[in-house]
This record gives C-alpha cells, structure tokens and sequence, in this order.
C-alpha cells in the first residue's frame, strides 16, 4: 500500500536546505543590524552637537549651552536628552564643556561610543 506522504528522505532534505539558506541569512543580518545602529548612534551624536551649535548661535554662551534644559529645544522633534539613547551601549550621551581653543562650544564626545578612528562616515 503505498501511501501520500512525505518519505523521510524528502523531509530531511528540505530541512537541510532550509539550514543552509538560515546559515546564509543569519550572519549577513547580524552585520545589518549592527551597522543600523553604528548610524543611528553617529545621527544621534550629530543632531545633539547640532542642537548645541544652534543654541550657540542664538545663546552666545558656551556655559548656558552646555545644559540639555537650553539646548533641548533645538533637538529633532519629541527628542531629549533622556530619551535619546545610544543602541551600541544602550547608554545617554554626555555633553562636555566647552574647551578653548580646540572645542570653542560644548559638544558630545564620540569616543565615548566608538573606538578611536571607527567613527562611521556620514557618506556611505
């Protein structure tokens, strides 16, 4: 009597292909994933320093624009400083004072977050 089914053979087959093409995937995910959040870190670094330059164009005080509560206004919209974490360490981000004359305003310091040199190009 010779049945409908699947034989055995057949079954494990496809199980093997379905591994291989899991195989394939998985890694090249892996490395989409982290490059996502290598960018969203870096754009995250870029819209704070942004926000800290314009509220030093209006401000004129480096002391004053070094605080989130005056710089804060400036960030994208419904973003804070509380609220805007990096995804690579799961950490906020910390603004450090203005330092004369290499860094004339405050600004957030990438090598907090990334190796030295490994800061991403904003052009890829």
């Amino acid at each position: 009597m010779k049945g409908k089914g699947f034989t055995l053979v057949e079954v494990l087959f496809v199980v093997v292909i379905i591994g291989i093409l899991l195989g394939l995937l998985i890694p090249n995910a892996m490395k989409a994933i982290t490059a996502a959040e290598t960018r969203e870190c870096a754009a995250n670094i870029r819209a704070i320093n942004t926000a800290i330059q314009m509220c030093m164009a209006e401000k004129r005080n480096a002391t004053l624009c070094q605080d989130a509560a005056n710089f804060g206004s400036y960030l994208p919209a419904g973003k804070t400083m509380a609220t805007i974490l990096c995804p690579i360490t799961n950490a906020g981000y910390t603004v450090s004072p203005a330092n004369p004359p290499a860094y004339p305003f405050p600004y957030v310091d990438e090598t907090a977050h990334f190796a030295t040199g490994n800061y991403p190009n904003s052009h890829e």
